[in-house]
């Protein structure tokens, strides 16, 4: 699945992604486009920021994730006994 399509036109157009003047498809940078701009990505930078990041942290209790779990089923139940009926 190409992830990519669901950004933003705005961050698309920064990566050299081009729109199709005639038609709403775009035009994908080529391998060397890519290879050039990772070229320029500060490593260090980059490290520092990702590095930083706060790292995922659980909080719900195993009650509280069971309870989602059994809402969750229960409302699928109703769906799908409604779309048989």
């Amino acid at each position: 699945m190409n992830r990519s399509a669901d950004a933003p036109p705005a961050v698309l157009e920064r990566l050299g992604v081009d729109i199709d003047p005639l038609s709403p498809a775009r035009s994908w940078p080529v391998e060397s486009t890519v290879r050039r701009l990772l070229a320029r990505v500060d490593a260090d930078a980059l490290d520092q920021a990702v590095g930083s990041a706060k790292p995922f942290t659980w909080t719900a209790t195993a009650g509280e994730v069971l309870a989602k779990v059994r809402l969750v089923a229960a409302n699928v139940k109703k769906l799908v006994n409604n779309k048989s009926n």
